[in-house]
Parts: structure tokens; C-alpha cells; sequence
């Protein structure tokens, strides 16, 4: 996997731009080559060092190569009381690694709406057309679920308050595309009629996307109360 660093040299006016290089520590784990784009090589670590050939300037920046992930898309449970941001791409994959499958689970009343989120990470390849399908809500008994589950994409906004950017915003129901080793999240809202029958429900999240060989599926379960 190669990836570019980017530089920027400041005052943004300043005239004397020096020239720069850039070198790696062990370029045996990361490789990097004159325009700053780095190669994983290897697992393991490196740093790679941005330097002006006058030196009057260098800055450096630590790279990290994972064992590869399998499989081109992982749909995990998410947590609705927390943003899951792209700087929490390896954290997830860290806390998934080794586990079964995990579930979604909702709470409501009659009459009321709900939620439960689904984090969705990809490995080494963009994926289009990404479409999230939740199937019919059913007990134990086969009755369904008088209500509704809907799926959101949420859509990364920069906040004002912080300038950073946040998954902040349910932006559509539909189709969505994403970028290689990237992380996006899915909202889903459960709606419960006023004639819903208490019970515990539980249904099918499927994941498909244009080029991707397995449909990603998880359970969802939905209490009503």
C-alpha cells in the first residue's frame, strides 16, 4: 500500500523555498521516495524524516505497517453515544480482531424511536455503491415488528466549534461510496407504532457493494417495551 505525505512550509509568503528529501528510518518497513509517497514494505515501524538540503528545517512522522485485513469491507456494532471518526480506523479494527460477529440492539417504547449504529471499514480498496438493507424485524413467535427501521449514512461535517471534521449529519438512505481504509458509520432508526406488540425482536442487516465478492451481515435486535 503506498500513501502520499504532504508538506506545507510557512509563512505561506515566504520566498527562499529551500529544497527538501525524504528519508525513512528502516525502508525496509516503509519505504518513501522523493515526492513523499510511502510504501508499506513490512510490519513493523519506521519514521520518516522530511529534511530542507540547506538544513534549516526538518519534521518527521511516524509510521506504523499493520498485518493486512482480510476482506475488502467489516461491518461492526457501533456506539450510538460516540462519533467514530477516521482517526479511530486501526482502534476498530483492534477491538474486532479475533471476535464473532457482534450484534446491534435497540431499546423503545410503543409509539417511539430508537436507534443503533453500524460502523463500516474498509481494507486496501474503494468500494461503490454501498448499500445498507436491514430485513423484517420478527419475534418469536413470527409476529413482525409493527414500525419501521430505517438506515442513515452519516455524512462527515467539519464542526465549528473544534475545526475538526465529525460524522454528524444523517445524509441519505441510499446508495453511498468509500474510499480505501477509510471508516463511515450508518444510523439506524427504529420506529415503533402505538399497536406494537412488547417483545424482542430480531432481524438481518445485509452490506453489499459493487466489486464485493461477500455480502457483510449482521443481527439486529430490537426490545419493544
Amino acid at each position: 500500500m503506498t500513501f502520499p505525505l504532504t508538506y506545507a512550509i510557512l509563512p505561506d509568503y515566504a520566498t527562499a523555498i529551500p529544497a527538501v528529501t525524504f528519508t525513512s528510518s528502516d525502508a525496509a518497513v516503509a519505504e518513501v521516495d522523493q515526492n513523499g509517497a510511502v510504501t508499506a514494505k513490512s510490519v513493523g515501524k519506521a519514521t520518516v524524516t522530511l529534511a530542507a538540503k540547506d538544513n534549516s528545517f526538518k519534521a518527521t512522522v511516524a509510521v506504523t505497517v499493520r498485518e493486512p485485513v482480510a476482506g475488502d469491507l467489516t461491518a461492526v456494532a457501533g456506539d450510538t453515544n460516540v462519533h467514530t471518526k477516521q482517526e479511530d480506523y486501526y482502534a476498530s479494527f483492534d477491538k474486532i480482531t479475533g471476535k464473532e460477529p457482534t450484534k446491534l440492539s435497540a431499546t423503545a417504547w410503543l409509539s417511539d424511536t430508537a436507534a443503533a449504529k453500524l460502523d463500516l471499514l474498509t481494507a486496501g480498496k474503494a468500494l461503490t455503491n454501498v448499500k445498507v438493507t436491514v430485513g423484517d424485524m420478527v419475534n418469536t413467535h413470527g409476529d413482525k415488528l409493527n414500525g419501521s427501521v430505517t438506515p442513515y449514512f452519516i455524512k462527515t461535517v467539519l464542526a465549528h466549534d473544534t475545526g475538526k471534521y465529525v460524522p454528524d449529519v444523517l445524509y441519505t438512505t441510499g446508495a453511498f461510496d468509500l474510499p480505501a481504509a477509510s471508516v463511515a458509520s450508518v444510523w439506524l432508526t427504529v420506529e415503533t407504532t402505538a399497536n406494537a406488540l412488547p417483545g424482542v425482536y430480531t432481524g438481518e442487516i445485509t452490506v453489499t457493494a459493487d466489486g464485493l465478492d461477500t455480502a457483510e451481515t449482521l443481527t439486529l435486535s430490537v426490545e419493544v417495551i
